[in-house]
């Protein structure tokens, strides 16, 4: 997941926060970043992937990826516009 343990332990708060603010009606995608940085990582694929179920997001909403080499960064687009509102086909992909 995300590099620091300590942003990591606020996401709950922020989504939270969001839901407050916007309602249920909103997108969330949950991103961990620094994948490039693997020793250095304080949370697991493993914990990322449960919050992101804990908070009832789909597996295309919760991606790992690295800003500094590029990894995934495209396919984060990808996943955010494929779910954009109107931007659904009958089979769930992206029109």
């Amino acid at each position: 997941m995300c590099l620091e343990r300590q942003s990591f332990e606020n996401v709950n708060k922020w989504i939270s926060e969001a839901k407050n603010h916007r309602g249920d009606d909103i997108m969330i995608v949950l991103v961990g970043n620094k994948l490039d940085d693997e020793e250095n990582r304080q949370v697991s694929t493993e914990e990322g992937s449960n919050m992101a179920k804990h908070h009832g997001l789909e597996d295309i909403q919760f991606i790992e990826t690295s800003a500094k080499t590029g990894i995934n960064v495209k396919q984060l687009f990808k996943n955010l516009a494929s779910n954009l509102p109107g931007m659904q086909s009958s089979n769930g992909s992206a029109s």
